[in-house]
Formats: C-alpha cells, structure tokens, sequence
C-alpha cells in the first residue's frame, strides 16, 4: 500500500552561533595582541630572564590559532618560570593564554578558572587593559555557560574599567558582548539596539575587525526571525569586510551560516557550494568540527534532493565521527534523518528502529522539529506494517507536536511583525533627525547671515549713519520673525507630544483586545483544532484501512470516534456561551430562589462522578438563606466550582459547599481536599491569558474554557471571584455577589 503524502526532509540545526561564538575568542585573542600570525612550530625557554619570558608569550599568542593543543607545555613553562621570578605579568599572561586553550576545545569551566586567577593578578599591573580584558573573557564565558545574569555583571564591569581609562575599543567590544546576550535569549530588538549603537560608535572610532563580527551576528539575528534575504546580505557584508583584513578570519563562520541559510530557502546549488567553502576556510584547530556540521549538511542535502546513496555516505562519516557523541543535536538530528533515508529505501524495519531511537534524543533535546518530523514518519511505517493502534498513537503525537510548532511559529512571527515595527518606528525617528538636523543646519546659516550682515553694517556705518540706521531696524524686524518662528515651533512639539499620547493610549486599548483575541485564537487553534485533527486522523486510519481491519478494531475507533466528538460538541457549546458573553448577548433574569435547594439540585447533576470516585460532598448552607439573583448564571459558576473539585480531587476525598451572608453581598464558597494549585499560578489562575491547564486525578481531559465562562458570569453579576490553595493539601474557589440584582 503507498503511503499517499510525502514527508519533508527534517534539517539539521544551524551551528552558526557555535562557529561565532569561537571567532569572537579569536576576535578577543587579535584584538588583544595585535600580533601577526606565525607558522612556528617550537619555542626553546631555556633562559629564565623577564624578557625571554616576554618572548614565549610573544610566540604563543602568534600561533595560539594554528595549534593551541601542542602550546599548552609552552604555557605552563611560561607560568613555571614566572612563579619562580614572581614576574606578575608573566604569571596573567600564562593564565589568560590557558584559558584561551581551554575555552578553544568548549571546556567553559576551566577557561574561566584560569580566567578568574589572572584576574587575581591583573589587579597589581599598571595596565588597567589587560583587568578589562580578563573580565570581558569572564563575561563571555558565562554567556556559554547560558548563566546570562553573571554574564552581564562581568561584561558591565570590563566596561566601566574602559569607561574609566579611555579604553573605547575594548568598551565597544564588551558592548557587543552584551548585544550578544540578549540575541541568546531572543530579545532582538534590545539586541539590534545595542548593535546599531556600535555601529554608529564605529562611525567615529573605525574598527574593521568589530564592523565585521557585528555583520555576521546581525546575519544570525536576521537568521533567527526569517528574514533569510537581509541575513544573506550581512554574511556577505561580512565576508567583504574579511577580505579586507589580514589579522582575522571569520569566513568559515560567514560560509557556512550562508550554507544553512540557502537550505532553508531550498536553494540547494547554493547551500551545497557555502558548506563547501566552509570546509576549505576553516582554521586548523576547529577545522574536525567544522568537517561534522559540514558532513551532516551535505547528507541533509542529498536527502531532501533524493541523492540517497550520497546521502547515506555522508551520514556515515557523520556516525562515525569521533566527536558525534560530543554534540548530542548533530547525534540526534543524523539519527532521525538515517530513518527517513531508510523509509525512502523502503527498509521499514531499519527505518523504524533508527526513528524510535532518534524520537528520544529529540525530545531529550527539546527539538520540536525533528520530534514532529519523526512521529510524521513512524506513524507511516506503524500503517504500512498493519500496527494501527501504534500508528494511532503516533499520529496523534504527531498532531501534537505539529501544534506546538505551529505555535512556535507563530510567536516567531508576531517577533518579526515587532521587529518589522521597531525598524519602520526606526526609519520614522531618523527621518525626524534628519529633518530638525536640516532645520538647524538652516537655523545656523541665518544666524551666520546676521553675523555677517551686523558686520556689513557696522562697516557701511563709518560711511553713512543713515544706511545703517535702516539696517538696524531690518535686523530688529528678522529677530522678531526669528522668534515668532520658535514660539510656533514649540506649539508644533506640544502638538506633538498631545498626539502621541493619544496615540499610547490606543495602543494599550489595542494590546487589551489583542489578549481577548489571541486567548480567542488559542483556543479556537489548539483545543478546538486538536479534537478535529484526532476526528480527521481517525476517520483516515479508517478509510485507508477499512478492508483490512478486524471488527474489533473496527469497534475501537468507532467508540474513539463518538467519545472525541462528544467531547468536542461539550467544547464547542462553551466557546459558543463565551462568544455571547462577550457579545452582551446573556441578559440578567433575576428572580427569587433558596440557595441551599439550588445547591444540593447541582450536587445531584455530579452523583455519578462523585460515586466513581468515592468523593462525599458536605452541603453547609443555611435553608433560610435566600437570593435575587439570575440563577443561570449563579449555577454555572458553581458547576463549574464543583466539576473542577471533583477533577483534581482523589478518591476518598472531600468537597464542602458553604455561603456567608454580609451586609450587601453574599460569598459562596467550594473547598476540595484535592491536589491543590502550585503558590506562583494562584494569583492569576482567573486572568484571561493565563497559560495554566493540566488534567485531573483520574486524567480527566480539561481545555480551561470552565473558568473563562465563571470570570465572564461573575463580571455579569457584578460579583468578585477569589481562589486559595495549598499544592496536595486543596483549594477554595470562591463567587461574592449582591444579595439583590436591580
């Protein structure tokens, strides 16, 4: 039987910020030095003078990038000798070149170990540079490490030092840096802010070397929001700005970013070509790594092109790469997209057996990508081998996982409509500098041309007092203007500032409604769609592989069938009720009743449920107590109170219902003896946006629409809601509302 849809090839993930964040150490290490490369390959210490010292280290920074390995005896000769002469610059030097080596294999740890004690002695050197230095390596090694607070403390903390001592390349360096920090946690407008603000630093103190890192970063930025065409365009600006330089050489950053890039736009003659180029420019010490990504890049090539034989020799080399099991994404993304080469080969059994191996690594991983691709494929196999209840479950997973990056996406956009708005706010403010710079640059050459014309006049003044007479009433009458022209302009910037007042208001106004809307659409796209999606899948499952089935198998998806759509119809009627709350279509119907009847009619509704689960509810209302108010909507809410009591209740557990009377209102409360409601979720358990949803005791299924129908009715009623909860000791929702609707 032919499996009918084709399955898109899963891409392996971009290591451009891996290879960047390894030139910004060779950044560091030229940008330091300023010394040229060389192509030595030993340094004979046998004298222990200072100077001969300075040499060594001399010889290592020259040739730290060719081979960093085979320098490490130098540099622990250099500390040796230096401890013996207590040459404190010697001993900073030795521990900061440690550091480096350490921080060129990945090993983060260690790099700021040694980092930390050349910091201990970078505080007796005259150079206040080189204390700069140490702590901006400190910051970038908590950057790597993800601890992106301490980052920052250490990378400010360089910055002052620099800010102090006039040390503005090292400033713009560190600031970068931090640009840097906010790209890692995808804050890209603070991020681009902190860029553009570098840039225009460069504009004064030119720095060829910063212009090109911050090009790449801005290609990876670009990257990470879509935006594939700018993202080319910075990696090429980036490499044109390398050509320019002999110090520093980021081209295998730049080709192979240009690589993923051209993938993702399906460019494949393009992406082939950049991998290829970043293999024949890679340095020596990252040159084995570099060989992994590309390798891996190559075979998702071949697979999405169809060059199977191609395809598999390059995931080969990949697998049996010694470094593979050093980088978990590169292990699991070879793995999966060795299943689907299989699958392509129509080798089911090899196919299934890498997928379920890979299906763990990426959820080990978080790689939703891979994870939706994966459950794509397994949940053809498990249909072509006749396993339908296995391809059930992994179509429903799948699903799932096509639901979450759906949503991932979709959050990508809305950054890169924020991103768009930022640059087009961006354009608007410079078109306003360029105009006020116009305005005074005309400003100027007025008042030079009063200047001038005073001293003409002063000069026709000695010839004839009358003529400058005159000319001195001109004068008075151009100043007169002059300011009424500034006392316009100021209304004009009042005018201004009223309007976008106006025009903040509008946008909150506007960010509430799109809270209504989005939790709207998050509804609509995930628990409505996700029922439909299981009803779809089922229904398919059926029509492709009715003949084959048994009649047993028949009744299963039968009754999967009829329990998901009463589930749907149930979700459906409650998002048909809140679109009419929000409508004010539901009118209040007050009328006059007993609480405590309409109390125990609801508890009767839940018998069944509360039998099962061996559940005693404890109604202890007043019988006098009596009420005028809309009953439906009262009653809602508390169906509502007591259906989630029971859900995260326990077998064998408790639920009380109480009312107390105040001066004008009435509070109505139901407390359970169930697994209760984490402290940090309590406070915004009945906000709209709020994200908190999880299934009961017994997994009972819950879409939250229950508590966004209660805030809806209790706004109605002019009541207050409140909750208090103690996580596995239970909660009490409570509803205050007048005793008396007019």
């Amino acid at each position: 039987m032919k499996i009918r849809n084709s399955i898109a090839p899963i891409r392996t993930v971009s290591t451009p910020c891996t290879l960047a964040t390894k030139i910004l150490l060779v950044f560091t290490i030229i940008f330091s030095f300023s010394i040229p490369l060389s192509a030595q390959s030993n340094y004979d210490l046998s004298k222990t003078d200072t100077a001969e010292i300075n040499k060594a280290i001399a010889y290592v920074k020259a040739n730290i990038l060719i081979s960093p390995n085979k320098l490490i005896p130098t540099i622990d000769s250099i500390n040796s000798y230096s401890q013996k002469l207590e040459y404190t610059e010697g001993i900073f030097e030795s521990n900061n070149l440690r550091g480096i080596t350490y921080w060129m294999v990945e090993d983060y740890r260690n790099a700021f170990d040694k980092y930390k004690k050349a910091l201990s002695y970078a505080e007796f050197l005259p150079n206040p540079r080189k204390k700069a230095l140490v702590l901006g390596n400190m910051g970038m090694c908590y950057a790597n490490l993800f601890q992106l607070d301490s980052a920052e403390y250490y990378l400010q903390k360089s910055i002052g030092i620099c800010k102090q001592n006039n040390l503005t390349d090292l400033e713009l360096k560190n600031k970068f840096e931090i640009g840097n920090l906010y790209l890692q946690q995808d804050q890209y407008i603070p991020a681009i802010e902190v860029y553009y603000a570098v840039l225009d630093s460069l504009k004064i103190h030119d720095n060829k070397q910063l212009q090109l890192l911050i090009s790449n970063t801005l290609g990876i930025l670009f990257t990470n929001i879509g935006k594939y065409d700018m993202a080319i365009e910075f990696y090429k600006q980036s490499i044109g700005i390398g050509n320019e330089l002999k110090d520093i050489d980021i081209k295998t950053s730049n080709y192979f970013n240009l690589g993923e890039t051209y993938f993702e736009i399906e460019q494949f003659d393009s992406s082939r070509y950049y991998f290829q180029k970043a293999l024949a420019s890679s340095l020596p010490y990252n040159r084995v790594k570099t060989t992994l990504a590309v390798n891996a890049g190559l075979g998702n090539i071949c697979l999405h092109t169809h060059e199977l034989d191609s395809c598999y020799l390059y995931y080969q080399k990949v697998l049996s790469d010694s470094l593979i099991h050093t980088d978990p994404i590169y292990l699991a993304s070879v793995t999966v997209n060795m299943g689907l080469y299989y699958y392509k080969k129509e080798d089911y059994t090899k196919s299934k057996e890498y997928l379920l191996s890979g299906l763990q690594m990426t959820r080990d991983l978080k790689l939703a990508r891979f994870e939706r691709n994966t459950l794509q494929t397994l949940y053809r196999v498990d249909s072509l081998e006749g396993d339908f209840e296995a391809a059930l479950q992994h179509l429903s997973e799948f699903r799932l996982a096509d639901e979450r990056l759906a949503k991932d996406a979709a959050n990508l956009a809305v950054k890169s409509l924020e991103f768009d708005h930022y640059l087009a706010k961006q354009n608007v403010l410079n078109n306003q500098l360029t105009q006020e710079n116009e305005h005074q640059q005309k400003q100027i050459r007025n008042k030079n041309f009063l200047i001038y014309g005073f001293i003409a006049l002063a000069i026709l003044l000695l010839v004839l007092f009358y003529f400058s007479y005159q000319a001195r009433l001109k004068a008075k009458e151009l100043v007169v203007e002059l300011s009424a022209k500034n006392n316009k302009l100021k209304q004009l910037n009042e005018e201004v500032r009223a309007s976008n007042s106006l025009l903040a208001q509008s946008e909150d106004e506007l960010q509430k409604s799109n809270q209504t809307k989005d939790k709207f659409f998050s509804i609509l796209g995930h628990d409505l769609k996700s029922p439909f999606y299981s009803l779809l899948g089922l229904l398919e499952v059926m029509d492709e592989q009715w003949e084959e089935m048994e009649d047993s198998q028949k009744h299963f998806l039968i009754k999967k069938l009829y329990s998901s759509s009463k589930k749907t119809y149930a979700l459906l009627e409650n998002l048909l009720n809140w679109g009419k709350a929000q409508g004010g279509q539901i009118k209040l119907n007050p009328e006059k009743f007993l609480l405590s009847e309409k109390v125990q009619s609801i508890v009767e509704l839940y018998h069944d449920a509360m039998t099962s689960k061996k559940i005693q509810i404890i109604v202890g209302i007043d019988t006098n107590i009596q009420l005028n108010t809309d009953i439906m909507l009262l009653s809602q809410i508390i169906q509502n109170f007591v259906n989630n009591a029971i859900k995260f209740t326990p077998k064998g557990g408790q639920i009380e219902i109480t009312a107390v009377e105040k001066t004008e209102t009435i509070q109505i409360c139901v407390t359970d003896t169930g697994i209760g409601i984490p402290k940090d979720k309590v406070a915004t358990i009945f906000d709209l946006d709020s994200s908190y949803n999880r299934k009961g005791t017994e997994e009972e299924e819950s879409t939250g629409m229950g508590l966004i129908l209660t805030v809806e009715y209790a706004s109605i009623l002019n009541g207050k809601l409140s909750a208090t909860s103690i996580e596995n000791k239970g909660s009490t929702f409570c509803v205050e509302i007048p005793n008396t609707i007019a």
